[in-house]
């Protein structure tokens, strides 16, 4: 059995709702779990949905710098 997927169809699946919403989601729990002073912001994905976890105040930049605050807050997620 051969299954063809075309390349808008593909884009469809990546920005459905459910797929929007579950990364979100993930996105939401990664800022969580750096610490406060962490948000997840909505990038600009054209073909795929995209969120960016960014400090918003001088301790959380500090704590990402100096610690990688975002990249542990992977492994607890």
């Amino acid at each position: 059995m051969k299954i063809k997927f075309s390349k808008g169809t593909m884009r469809e699946i990546r920005l459905s709702p459910g797929v929007v919403g579950f990364t979100k989601e993930v996105a939401e729990r990664v800022a969580a779990a750096a610490g406060p002073g962490f948000v997840a912001k909505r990038g600009r994905g054209r073909n795929r949905a995209r969120y960016t976890v960014v400090p918003t105040t001088p301790e959380a930049y500090r704590a990402n710098a100096t610690g990688l605050a975002v990249v542990r807050a992977l492994d607890k997620v």
